[in-house]
């Protein structure tokens, strides 16, 4: 049976570790703890879902996002948002990026769930 792999970039430890905990039963889950890191695992591992935190040190979420975006290897990798920033012009800004959809922290894991299943439902 395939696992679908799923990608957390977000610099919180506590955040990719709660994650992966979520997933990692339904999903294969990498994690990078910046955004330099995510873009290099984006290329290797060919994730089918990216969960990308806006607000790190070096790079922030929007910039990562228009890097895999821009790279015809990472290009249509979904890519959700999911960030502490719920303001509108925020998601509207990951929107025009290429983000596929958000949650807000902190998030209700069932929601989590919920997003990501829905963004891989086209997946065998």
């Amino acid at each position: 049976m395939y696992l679908a792999k799923v990608l957390v970039i977000d610099d919180e430890e506590g955040v990719r570790s709660f994650i992966q905990r979520a997933l990692e039963t339904h999903y294969e889950v990498y994690l990078a703890k910046h955004g330099e890191e995510g873009i290099q695992q984006a290329a290797r591992v060919k994730p089918d879902l990216i969960l990308l935190d806006l607000r790190m040190p070096g790079l922030t979420g929007l910039e990562v996002l228009a890097k895999l975006k821009a790279t015809q290897e990472t290009s249509g990798i979904p890519v959700v948002v999911v960030s502490m920033q719920g303001e509108t012009d925020v998601l509207i800004d990951c929107q025009r990026a290429g983000a596929v959809d958000h949650v807000i922290k902190p998030f209700n894991l069932d929601d989590l769930r919920r997003v990501i299943q829905r963004q891989l439902s086209g997946l065998g």
